[in-house]
């Protein structure tokens, strides 16, 4: 018998697909992408990543595998109170437990409470979360709160601390000492050093050493927590950072390269014939001279990001090139430079094109130094191709100067007015210290330089600053500002292997209208993690959370290379810092002066010294010098300390001659 047929397809219906189409296939690193997205701050990215893998499992969302971590412990460590809900109501645990080494027994909660994350502390109080637990540091949920909250949220902790206990005693009569905690402390100790320690789990006798207060050992603060695991544990941290160091070589394809005594030396001299033709205004010279330098790190096959690095060498030099021109000269102009330079490079050959990537960063990174007016018709303007073919030049314009500036130079000179103490030239014009070129004497610090390569040195010289800040005449409002508020601050860069980094950097404040100079170490030979962590709370403070009015010149690169000696983003357009070379520009343009460009320091100086004062400089004869090497020169460091201390005598000089 004929088995019957199917029914026919009703007239316009689709035809149905012969299978179900398969759900995407998850990430392969799938824990690792759940995490990413749980701590992310943009709130769509995890439902999206939820939505289109609708197979995921709460395994899956409760998985710690990666690296003892899971998307609720991520989600609460960055404060992504919306990602908390979303998982919780997908129903994760609210209690899980992370497993990594220096993290083991936190669970959800403790990664808000460390972060200080109030909000999701009450969300997850109030859903239930369990506090009963110690991690294997010897922290609770309560001491690390006393130190990261105020009462409100303390005292909230203590009451369902109680609840949790007596709900535990009643489901467990007679069920042991504990009262329902579970103590990591006791089971998994990693043996190193903490703070925030609940002194009902400490397991050790106190101390002479140690500060109690409301049943917590050794509270911190938000500033000691920072370094504070490298201070108290460096055998640790020495042995954390050496295991990321290898694992960090074990991904690296292919090893990176290793530049000779020879070949750096060979590079070295390529850049010198890079700054010859900036200084001479030789476009071709730069062009063939960048070329030098391209093909030498593309022969070595250096991976690192040289090529950036290039062009923030070339954007310096362009400054440093204004230094050597003469006041009364035509200043060169950078920009028309690093044009004619592109039309030289030609096009299709990838030495080429690397040579015109490092000209036109260098030239964005000029622009944005320059902070020039806007409002040019740029429409109407000639290219720069056009403009080099032409011989036309290309239109300057008075550098604007920040709203800021101007009420900052009112308060120093009023400060001036008022008898207060300013740095005069005098006080670098020591004839004794002097070096000579032919006819000029240079200007020198009135007392050497403070070298500073030890975490007692920098702390000491924190606390000069601080001094300096919070010492100052005590009848000025907290707002208003003299001179004894200003730290000029300068740097040096070492160069290794093509890669610029920081060398030192230099600071410079005023005692009783003297400029005093330190030059603190950045290159510590042999390195020293503990150090390294000091100076960089050093930086932090003096940069990010002081208020210190600071002073530099042309800083935006100096500023770039601590943000990421640091790894946090300083802003150039801070209120706090200011750029005197664009105020020396816009001063000098404001009495008749020709250079509308930036000027470099050692023109400065010399615009600022006056006719009275010819027989005086600044040297800048260790510029190019090895800053490399440990330790350093008496003149190394006399040149670092004066490059910061001239910035105060500077800008006294032009508070007194505005009017």
């Amino acid at each position: 018998m004929k088995p019957p047929s199917p029914p026919a397809a009703k007239r316009g219906a689709h035809p149905r697909p012969s299978a179900a189409v398969p759900p995407p296939t998850p990430p392969s690193n799938l824990p690792k992408h759940l995490r990413k997205a749980a701590g992310a701050k943009d709130p769509t990215i995890l439902p999206a990543l939820l939505a289109s893998h609708p197979s995921l499992t709460l395994t899956d969302l409760d998985d710690t595998s990666y690296d003892g971590r899971g998307p609720l412990h991520m989600a609460c460590w960055t404060g992504a109170i919306s990602n908390v809900e979303l998982l919780l109501e997908r129903g994760c645990n609210i209690n899980a437990i992370a497993t990594r080494s220096h993290n083991y027994g936190k669970s959800p909660i403790f990664f808000a409470c460390t972060r200080s994350r109030e909000d999701v502390v009450h969300l997850l109080l109030n859903r239930g979360a369990n506090v009963l637990i110690v991690n294997n540091k010897g922290q609770s949920v309560y001491s690390i709160a006393r130190t990261h909250f105020g009462k409100e949220v303390v005292d909230k902790i203590q009451e369902v601390e109680i609840v949790q206990q007596r709900e535990w005693s009643e489901s467990n009569p007679g069920g042991g000492g504990l009262d329902g905690w579970v103590d990591y402390h006791k089971s998994h100790p990693d043996g190193c050093v903490y703070g925030d320690l609940d002194l009902r789990f400490l397991g050790r006798p106190l101390t002479e050493e140690d500060v109690v207060e409301d049943g917590v050992v050794n509270p911190t603060t938000k500033e000691s927590r920072r370094g504070n695991f490298a201070r108290n544990n460096p055998q640790a941290y020495n042995s954390r950072r050496k295991a990321k160091e290898g694992k960090a070589t074990k991904t690296k394809q292919p090893e990176p390269a290793i530049i000779t005594e020879d070949e750096r030396m060979q590079l070295e001299q390529f850049w010198e014939n890079v700054h010859t033709a900036l200084k001479a205004g030789d476009a071709r010279g730069l062009q063939s001279s960048l070329l030098d330098v391209v093909k030498l790190m593309e022969a070595k096959k250096v991976r690192s990001k040289w090529v950036v690095e290039s062009a923030s060498r070339l954007e310096s030099m362009g400054v440093a090139s204004g230094e050597d021109t003469a006041v009364s000269e035509s200043p060169i102009d950078f920009k028309a430079v690093l044009s004619g330079a592109v039309v030289f490079c030609g096009s299709g050959d990838r030495h080429a094109t690397l040579v015109k990537r490092i000209l036109a960063n260098a030239g964005e990174a000029s622009d944005q130094s320059n902070s020039i007016n806007e409002g040019i018709d740029r429409a109407s303007s000639l290219t720069d191709r056009e403009r080099i073919s032409s011989g036309a030049r290309k239109p300057k314009t008075k550098p604007a100067l920040p709203d800021q500036y101007h009420s900052a130079l009112d308060s120093l000179r009023a400060s001036i007015n008022e008898g207060g103490s300013a740095p005069s030239w005098a006080v670098l014009m020591n004839a004794q210290l002097a070096g000579v070129d032919g006819e000029k004497r240079h200007l020198s610090l009135p007392y050497p330089p403070t070298w500073v390569d030890s975490s007692d040195s920098l702390q000491s010289l924190r606390s000069k600053l601080d001094n300096a800040l919070n010492g100052s005449d005590q009848t000025l409002d907290t707002d208003e500002i003299c001179f004894e508020r200003v730290i000029a601050f300068d740097s040096e860069f070492r160069s290794e292997n093509g890669r610029t980094a920081l060398a030192t950097i230099q600071v410079s404040v005023l005692e009783e209208g003297v400029p005093l100079a330190w030059v603190v170490d950045l290159h510590p030979d042999p390195a020293n993690a503990i150090y390294a962590t000091s100076t960089c709370d050093f930086l932090r403070w003096l940069f990010l959370e002081s208020d210190a009015h600071l002073l530099g010149f042309a800083h935006r690169h100096d500023l770039h290379m601590i943000s990421s000696y640091i790894e946090e983003d300083i802003q150039a357009s801070s209120l706090r810092l200011w750029d005197l070379q664009l105020l020396v520009a816009h001063k000098m343009s404001d009495v008749g002066g020709s250079a509308v460009s930036l000027p470099g320091l050692k023109a400065s100086a010399a615009y600022f010294l006056g006719a009275a004062e010819t027989a005086w400089e600044l040297s800048k004869a260790e510029q190019c010098s090895n800053w490399v090497r440990r330790p350093l020169t008496a003149s190394q460091l006399e040149y670092a300390g004066l490059d910061a201390a001239v910035l105060l005598v500077l800008m006294a000089e032009i508070c007194r001659r505005t009017k």
